[in-house]
């Protein structure tokens, strides 16, 4: 197993504590490949009709999200089909969900628009997770961190971080770079770049906390976690 990245013996290691058999997995028949990080096909839909019958308000809000987490999916970055995200045995929505589910009043995948003006339509952040009577709003990782990450740099965002560059008097720092397929962007903290944690993403969230917390004339105070 030494071959493998971290974030896989990761996933394999949680899906063998977990009871799941680690010579198994879902099967994509388009690429005659099984991916054993994941619940095999005949598991994964087991899961999702126990999710439907006791959880069909989280099961609507997973299977009809905008990142398609309970689905199969074409990647058109490695140009191939993909198993639900998921079905994985390391997804932070599995991890949420399973976390959450019997909490009343707690919605998974929470929408908020972030409010870039004049850039076409306006984007949404996506929370993992809302508990509305207190206004917490939540975004889970499970195996995120085992992985550095390779986030997409897009021109709408550049005012934001200059002006974050600006605000903490060049501690925060970030560097494009325009890569041959898309461009990317890196960021760092006091000289120290910020590899395994989804900071752009975060930032994003952070933005549709604090429009809706606006929108709402300040009447919940909201909590991030």
């Amino acid at each position: 197993m030494t071959s493998l990245s971290i974030q896989k013996k990761f996933d394999l290691a949680k899906k063998e504590v977990e009871g799941g058999d680690i010579t198994t997995g879902y099967f994509i028949a388009e690429n005659n490949k099984t991916y054993e990080t994941h619940y095999t096909n005949s598991d994964w839909e087991k899961y999702c009709n126990t999710m439907k019958e006791n959880y069909p308000e989280a099961f609507d809000r997973y299977y009809n999200c905008p990142g398609g987490e309970m689905k199969k999916y074409y990647d058109d970055r490695w140009r191939q089909w993909m198993p639900p995200k998921m079905a994985s045995y390391g997804s932070s929505s599995r991890f949420i969900y399973e976390s959450s589910r019997q909490i009343p009043s707690f919605r998974f995948e929470e929408g908020l628009p972030i409010g870039f003006p004049g850039y076409g339509k306006e984007a949404e952040a996506s929370l993992d997770g809302f508990y509305e009577p207190k206004c917490i709003y939540v975004e889970a990782k499970c195996h995120e961190f085992y992985n550095a990450l390779n986030t997409e740099f897009k021109n709408k965002y550049e005012e934001f971080y200059n002006y974050l560059v600006n605000a903490t008097g060049g501690v925060f720092k970030f560097n494009v770079n325009n890569g041959i397929k898309k461009p990317t962007v890196k960021f760092s903290w006091q000289m120290t770049p910020i590899t395994q944690f989804d900071l752009k993403q975060v930032l994003c969230h952070l933005l549709g906390i604090a429009k809706k917390t606006l929108q709402d004339a300040g009447k919940h105070v909201p909590t991030f976690i």
